[in-house]
């Protein structure tokens, strides 16, 4: 009979953590800007699409400053909070171009990409730190290879923050009431 109670107990505490998370959102932002340091400096650009979704689209260039390849990256990411909206990991696709410029700053090999994207991201205040860790594909061999890995960092800063749900607004969505219209329409 007890076992039967702790069981229930569970069970609707697992219901009750469901549905929170159902409602969490992964960012704390909507924009960020700022500089990427993976293979070589660049720039990212963050969005997050549409307003109450866990997905993101960013923007990457890296201009070749110690490197003479250069890149410009599309990708889209989708996030899962951890701890809360703050501190979370995503995995995403894109597309891509790749380029190699030689002294003269002629461009000798080139190719589209498809990279891949695993990481962290953290947000305190208005500043973004993301990790991740990139598999890249090549359509055409690129210094002999068809695949390169790449890992970066990115710091940015938050241009635009998503607005603060209230909890007041959360525990509504969880436990959802009828309306006055409801109960009259029953009787």
């Amino acid at each position: 009979m007890q076992n039967n109670i702790i069981c229930k107990k569970v069970f609707f505490l697992f219901l009750i953590c469901s549905f929170a998370q159902s409602s969490i959102q992964a960012q704390a932002y909507n924009t960020a800007f700022g500089f990427r340091i993976g293979s070589d400096f660049g720039i990212s650009f963050a969005q997050r699409f549409p307003a109450k979704s866990k997905t993101t689209a960013e923007l990457i260039y890296e201009d070749g400053l110690f490197d003479s390849n250069r890149n410009g990256q599309l990708l889209i990411k989708q996030h899962l909070p951890l701890l809360s909206k703050r501190f979370n990991v995503f995995a995403g696709t894109g597309i891509g171009y790749i380029w190699h410029k030689d002294k003269n700053n002629t461009i000798v090999q080139e190719s589209p990409i498809i990279p891949l994207t695993l990481g962290a991201e953290i947000t305190f205040s208005r500043f973004n730190l993301s990790a991740d860790f990139q598999p890249i594909f090549l359509f055409n061999k690129f210094n002999d290879n068809r695949v390169i890995r790449s890992s970066g960092v990115s710091l940015r800063y938050v241009l635009v923050k998503r607005k603060k749900k209230q909890l007041k607004d959360t525990l509504n969505s969880i436990f959802k009431r009828k309306k006055k219209n409801d109960k009259s329409k029953n009787s």
